[in-house]
């Protein structure tokens, strides 16, 4: 559960009262009342579109409220602009990180914001200042390093070091773990605990249920515009939170499975398959079935999934299909084979962001029959029952990708394979930077694919996602897949077989 903080009997330091805001039409936010409280951190929860970020957009002076009013310490502030927010010590971290890749560390610290005395930039004082910024958030880096040579996780920190540089009081997170690795994770979830040690408000935004229980003292939900539960998060458990965001039960988030499964001849069989960071690897996967891989960060997980796809390949190993030796050394002839492929990162690999949406929809069949015009009635009528079956009701296909939700995104991504009618699908992370009603969604759709027959592979770091979603469990370590486990595994029994604990 949430850590302990400063006691909640305090008054808060920042307090958000009856906050209205309409789009046209849309009534986004309806009288959201929250407290948030200095040395705490403070989860805010909902599905996308719930309201979240026009409540962050109104705490950090980005769009202005129709009623309502903003309390510091007891005081109304009014914020018109992101500068007046940066003003009262509010400042936001935000998931798509805005940094300059070719400037220093130093430089992007102080961008916008630096040191001048009597005309000329002071640049000694402000690689001094970096440096005891860094120096005091254990961050152990060079102000003279270039940000774009830095990982993701580097930057991010970077990122977090910019905005408490300057009298920050409230320090917001939106989504920091969604492009994380695990071990990135822990390192920022450190860095967040020692700012809330400092006396800092911290506010994080997050859809993994895990991270919200372990890091945050309270926890808001929004849904539909709407406050729907605060509490302290020692107070609710994650059937109560899941319930308040998506007004069904825990129990209900997952679909229900056939029965007893196994008997159907396997689609694609691996036999001693090689290939980057993977060895004997031996797979078959049915129609009919979810098969849900589940490894640890460097357990080759991800390499399993690009070499079902062919990119690259297995180098040793028979591959068949239906019974029949299939070539499998690039992604054209795993799409010809009928296997459909949701990559990691679907916004470099799975769609063209900067491309409408119905191009993206339409990628595989361009692959697959050089076609890419405008659909005659009767393809209209097939793109609206494809995207029916994922719940997805774009408002305008010409639309850039980019202009979606992580949700909306995937749904793209997987409708693009229903178009060609794929037979066999290779899912890896799924639900990654995926709001929990969009989730829901999504594993409804896998099962009911899979209940068409279709042969599903689901590989992920998430065991409660492979655990509520496969009907077989597979555990992958050290590049080869070591155990299987039924659905209804014990949680503790899995992790041991992934990191190798049983073996020691």
């Amino acid at each position: 559960m949430g850590m302990a903080g400063t006691a909640i009997g305090a008054e808060p330091t920042l307090s958000l009262r009856n906050i209205s805001k309409r789009y046209g039409a849309v009534q986004a936010l309806t009288s959201v009342s929250v407290d948030f409280f200095r040395g705490r951190v403070h989860g805010l929860v909902g599905e996308n579109g719930a309201g979240k970020s026009t409540l962050m957009k109104v705490l950090t002076g980005a769009v202005a409220p129709d009623e309502g009013d903003c309390m510091m310490d007891g005081r109304q502030i009014v914020m018109n602009h992101p500068r007046e927010a940066q003003a009262h010590g509010i400042s936001i971290v935000h998931q798509e990180l805005n940094l300059f890749p070719h400037r220093t560390i130093a430089e992007n610290i102080f961008a916008g914001r630096e040191l001048v005395v009597g005309g000329r930039l002071q640049i000694q004082a402000m690689w001094t200042r970096t440096a005891e910024i860094l120096r005091r958030l254990e961050i152990d880096l060079d102000p003279d390093t270039l940000v774009g040579g830095l990982s993701v996780a580097s930057q991010q920190m970077i990122e977090i070091a910019r905005s408490v540089a300057f009298d920050v009081s409230v320090l917001i997170f939106d989504e920091p773990t969604a492009t994380l690795a695990e071990d990135d994770c822990r390192v920022l979830f450190s860095l967040i605990r020692k700012l809330r040690a400092s006396g800092l408000v911290i506010i994080y935004i997050s859809h993994r249920m895990a991270e919200i229980f372990d890091l945050c003292d309270e926890v808001t939900v929004i849904k539909d515009g709407r406050k729907a539960l605060s509490t302290p998060t020692a107070d609710v458990d994650p059937e109560q939170l899941v319930s308040a965001m998506i007004g069904r039960r825990l129990e209900e988030y997952y679909p229900p499975r056939k029965g007893v499964l196994g008997h159907a001849k396997p689609t694609l069989t691996i036999n001693g398959g090689f290939g980057q960071n993977l060895s004997s690897i031996n797979l078959e996967l049915r129609g009919g079935e979810i098969t849900g891989v589940f490894g640890l960060k460097g357990s080759g997980r991800s390499e399993l999934a690009y070499a079902l796809w062919g990119s690259p390949g297995f180098r040793e190993g028979a591959v068949k299909l239906d019974g029949r030796p299939l070539t499998l050394t690039n992604a054209r002839q795993a799409m010809r084979a009928g296997i459909g492929f949701v990559p990691e990162d679907r916004k470099n690999e799975g769609l063209a962001l900067e491309h409408a949406i119905r191009k993206n929809f339409l990628l595989a069949k361009c692959v697959l029959t050089g076609w890419l015009g405008v659909p005659d009635p009767a393809g209209a009528r097939a793109t609206q029952a494809i995207f029916d079956r994922v719940a997805f009701a774009p408002t305008d296909l010409e639309a850039p990708a980019s202009s979606l939700s992580g949700g909306n995104q995937q749904k793209v991504v997987l409708s693009k394979w229903l178009l060609v009618d794929a037979q066999i699908l290779i899912l890896a992370e799924p639900t990654r930077g995926v709001d929990i009603g969009a989730k829901a969604t999504i594993y409804g759709l896998l099962r009911k694919l899979a209940d068409e027959g279709r042969a599903i592979l689901v590989l992920s770091s998430e065991l409660p996602e492979v655990l509520g979603i496969s009907d077989r469990v597979l555990v992958m370590r050290d590049g080869t897949l070591v155990a299987e486990f039924p659905p209804d595994a014990a949680e503790a029994d899995v992790l041991l077989e992934a990191g190798g604990k049983l073996h020691a």
